[in-house]
């Protein structure tokens, strides 16, 4: 176990100044809470430790792909839908008098209960005009 410690403490220092420069030198210190290492003495029992880096092991990795083999295909909802067919201009042309007709209604007052009615017809009606692709009205 003190081995693994002192390897990790190597290790550590040793990753820390790789780039740094020479290596600094490692400390052993034996004290009551038991053995530490340092970067500079602990006291007059503390010696120079040599560090052992023929037992590390390095593996290189390899980093993982980052292109896709092939496009992705598209789903039918990522699809572009083609614009509104002459077959929907009337369907559109009922949705928008309709609209026209509870936007006049919301207009002149209502009850509480009619208002909700109102609006959720006016949610629908507007969700289908969506789905139809109905060109905006000026």
């Amino acid at each position: 176990m003190r081995r693994r410690i002192a390897l990790v403490a190597a290790l550590s220092i040793s990753s820390a100044t790789a780039v740094a420069g020479p290596p600094p030198t490692i400390y052993r210190c034996k004290t009551d809470a038991g053995v530490t290492f340092a970067d500079r003495p602990c006291g007059a029992d503390s010696q120079p430790y040599d560090i052992d880096l023929s037992t590390v092991s390095v593996v290189d990795t390899v980093a993982p792909r980052t292109t896709r083999a092939s496009p992705p295909t598209p789903r039918s909802r990522d699809r572009v839908k083609e614009p509104a067919a002459a077959s929907n201009t009337a369907t559109c042309r009922h949705l928008d008098e309709s609209l026209r007709k509870i936007l006049s209604t919301m207009r002149t007052g209502y009850s509480a209960s009619q208002g909700e009615k109102l609006r959720e017809r006016k949610r629908d009606l507007e969700t289908r005009r969506r789905q139809l692709k109905c060109r905006a009205t000026g």
